[in-house]
């Protein structure tokens, strides 16, 4: 896929898809995204229950496959109920997979690598 026809895509799916949802939220006094943090928020502080890490807490979390990615981001987003982006899980998923570059392979090792030992 072109640059051309990527940038096509995207803006289609903003104008077509997320910008109406926006408006529709926006209607209903909702707000797409938070905007930031609560001003009447006394603290964010959650004391935690577990306060040691397992294996398992580093096996969770990001996409595990471009094939499984609408199914992915449908799990987070309507992990909260009521997620305002969960009826575009589908449309985003697919734009991930279409507008995925394949990036080359070197067996070069970058130079800059040293700098970080």
């Amino acid at each position: 896929m072109t640059e051309d026809k990527r940038q096509r895509e995207i803006k289609r799916f903003f104008d077509e898809q997320l910008l109406p949802l926006a408006a529709q939220l926006k209607a209903q006094g909702l707000p797409l995204l938070d905007a930031g943090p609560e001003p009447s928020a006394a603290s964010y502080f959650i004391p935690r229950q577990q306060r040691r890490m397992t294996p398992a807490d580093f096996d969770q979390g990001g996409l595990t496959s471009p094939e499984s990615a609408a199914q992915d981001i449908r799990k987070v987003w309507s992990a909260t109920a009521g997620h305002p982006l969960a009826p575009l899980a589908d449309s985003v998923a697919r734009l991930a997979v279409d507008l995925r570059q394949g990036q080359e392979q070197s067996g070069d090792v970058s130079t800059f690598i040293y700098a970080m030992y």
